[in-house]
């Protein structure tokens, strides 16, 4: 098994190629791309139910945006197998604060991954992200309204400790929440159960 520095060196980028939004009668499909030049093209696809979920068009700013910012934390399932040390994202734009942000979220996100696998690297050595956004994925974020009166927290639930902690913090404000799930893991589910948000989970595939 090849150890972290050697993938590194023989796998040098993670491209963000692209994502692409399908609104079909009971589901938004969002298809990604990522590649590792030289070892394998990822085309992971979501599908979230549109129960409970009020939009105008997905055509929008908004949407793009979310849906852009999700394909970044996907994107971590497919870098962690090779570990390139540049990461570059072509379907959008990130400023210097975001790009700290993610690392921040990539690094001590990989916490475990880091322990298991003995690797040692700090968060700045990690991983670079570069934006390299081609014309047809740039968004005016300053076209998005921030004084839009939005209320309530969307959960992540993977069934682990972090979610079951999340879920206990942010029980009074129930109402306005939800959860939202990547497939359909036993421990998830029975978070969410546990929890009384199984009528109110955005369920995605």
């Amino acid at each position: 098994m090849k150890d972290f520095e050697t993938l590194r060196n023989e796998y040098k980028e993670f491209i963000y190629r692209e994502y692409k939004i399908f609104e079909e009668e009971n589901y938004i499909k969002i298809e990604y791309k990522f590649e590792i030049p030289n070892l394998k093209v990822f085309t992971p696809t979501i599908e979230i139910e549109k129960r409970n979920i009020e939009f105008e068009s997905i055509d929008n700013d908004i949407i793009k945006n979310i849906v852009f910012n999700i394909g970044m934390v996907e994107a971590l399932s497919y870098w962690k197998c090779a570990c390139p040390k540049k990461m570059i994202v072509e379907c959008g734009k990130l400023n210097n604060e975001q790009i700290q942000w993610f690392k921040k979220l990539y690094y001590y996100g990989l916490g475990e991954y880091r322990y298991i696998n003995n690797v040692d690297v700090s968060k700045e050595e990690m991983i670079q992200i570069e934006c390299d956004c081609k014309k047809e994925y740039e968004i005016d974020i300053n076209r998005i309204d921030a004084n839009k009166k939005l209320k309530g927290t969307l959960i992540p639930i993977g069934g682990g400790k972090d979610s079951c902690v999340t879920l206990e913090l942010l029980k009074q404000n129930k109402e306005d929440n939800l959860c939202i799930m990547i497939g359909g893991k036993v421990p998830s589910i029975e978070a969410a159960e546990v929890a009384g948000y199984w009528q109110k989970l955005t369920w995605t595939e």
